[in-house]
């Protein structure tokens, strides 16, 4: 099992970004944006006190950015499916429960956490990712593979949402840029 955790702070009120977080053109243009070729909404509900989301989506072929021993994971595209809810537990706070996974790899990410509004016009996203691996033998390693690649799509989620908020949706999610509010703390377990 590989855990992390992660902060992110964001440009708006907790009001402001549920109104973002509880579109469905927001899941689906940020979605697009961060590189799906394929993306199916399963589920979208939105109300004043939860948002819930199940998607489906398909990530082109990365086994460049792989290590050799690792190749051989991607020869085809890969198939994630995602459950994300957001519970309002209070004016000022939000719970998180977000979890992705891939069948054909045996991977599962669970993230749990809290959006506080920090003042009238900044929130902060705390996460506590945990991710483990079912294949026998490299599954630590596989493991630690897809922790960094939900790290650095947490990091394109963020630079999105930022965008979105601030009406510039439409640049392209760029793997290069980083947004000054991210960071992250690593911790690897057993």
């Amino acid at each position: 099992m590989v855990n992390f955790e992660i902060a992110q702070d964001f440009p708006a009120s907790l009001a402001r970004l549920w109104e973002a977080l509880g579109r469905r053109d927001y899941v689906e243009r940020k979605y697009v944006a961060l590189g799906s070729t394929s993306l199916q909404i399963k589920q979208f509900d939105s109300s004043p006190q939860r948002i819930e989301v199940r998607l489906e989506r398909t990530l082109a072929n990365a086994a460049s950015g792989l290590p050799a021993w690792a190749r051989w994971l991607s020869g085809q595209p890969q198939r994630l499916t995602h459950h994300t809810c957001w519970n309002r537990a209070g004016a000022k706070q939000v719970d998180v429960d977000l979890r992705v996974s891939t069948q054909d790899h045996a991977v599962d990410a669970h993230a749990t956490g809290s959006v506080i509004e920090l003042d009238s016009g900044r929130t902060r996203m705390r996460l506590r990712v945990a991710v483990e691996c079912s294949v026998p033998a490299i599954g630590g390693r596989i493991a630690n593979l897809f922790a960094n690649q939900m790290k650095h799509a947490l990091e394109q989620d963020h630079s999105f949402t930022v965008r979105y908020l601030v009406g510039d949706a439409a640049l392209p999610a760029d793997a290069s840029t980083r947004t000054a509010g991210t960071r992250r703390r690593n911790q690897s377990g057993q």
